[in-house]
């Protein structure tokens, strides 16, 4: 069975992304909400985020996790990090800010940072078979043309930082490429 962690949980593509885990595979999956959410019990977040019913078929399979991606070791506790250090297959990160009128300096921090904290997670993962990033076709900024999947984007200037921000952290997953399976997947505009 894949063990399956998956940041960003609480937004409207993680909770999607969970519900669909949960319905259609037998994974278990370890989910990390941002730690406001700490009281926050499985059965709750399969109810009221993820809004599956009745959720006792799906809640032994999930573990939530209190924490955030932009502290270093995701801001869990000890024994949580190395019990996913140990036991985790796959990485989805999906958490990130889409606002565009954001600081580039905390763009940066929330967008890219966090990558390279998750990535951190994924070097240290003896059981890891893929890293998975959920980016934005934006991350070509102003350039224009044919870009190949297979390419980085190397735009021409960007529209706003959160197209930067995303753009840098692909090229983090790119960088890391000897160490982690990873795969950048750019997904378009979300309504």
């Amino acid at each position: 069975m894949r063990r399956v962690f998956v940041t960003g949980a609480g937004g409207a593509v993680g909770r999607e992304l969970v519900r669909r885990l949960l319905l259609e595979t037998d994974d278990h999956l370890d989910v990390l909400i941002r730690s406001s959410h700490d009281d926050l019990e499985v059965e709750d977040y399969l109810r009221d985020v993820v809004e599956i019913e009745p959720v006792h078929s799906v809640s032994r399979r999930v573990t939530v996790h209190a924490g955030d991606c932009v502290q270093a070791r995701l801001g869990l506790p000890d024994d949580e990090f190395v019990r996913l250090r140990r036991e985790v297959s796959h990485i989805v990160h999906a958490a990130a800010v889409t606002r565009f009128d954001l600081p580039l300096d905390r763009a940066r921090q929330l967008n890219t940072a966090t990558v390279a904290h998750v990535l951190d997670l994924a070097r240290s993962c003896p059981r890891l078979q893929g890293f998975f990033l959920l980016s934005t076709v934006y991350v070509a900024g102003r350039r224009v043309g044919t870009i190949r999947e297979r390419e980085s984007a190397r735009p021409d200037g960007f529209v706003n930082t959160y197209e930067q921000s995303k753009h840098e952290a692909e090229e983090l997953v790119a960088a890391a490429a000897g160490e982690v399976p990873g795969v950048v997947f750019r997904l378009s505009t979300l309504f």
